[in-house]
């Protein structure tokens, strides 16, 4: 089966905030505080992304009690 292609790692965003920066350079070639400025403009962008509504994935919808040791 085939990898859905929406998937994204870290990395993955990692270059593509590099590329978008330095040009066409991977995360892994910036000098460390580079990689500073990229890790904080993905930490930027996720704030921006969480505080823009209120999203119902970050609710907790239910609690759920379980008990150890029962079928």
């Amino acid at each position: 089966m085939a990898e859905p292609t929406l998937t994204l790692t870290l990395n993955n965003i990692r270059d593509e905030v590099a590329h978008s920066l330095y040009g066409n350079t991977a995360y892994d070639d910036l000098a460390a505080a580079e990689k500073t400025i990229v890790d904080r403009r993905i930490r930027d962008g996720l704030a921006r992304f969480y505080g823009a509504r209120e999203w119902g994935f970050l609710k907790v919808w239910t609690t759920l009690t379980t008990e150890a040791s029962t079928a």
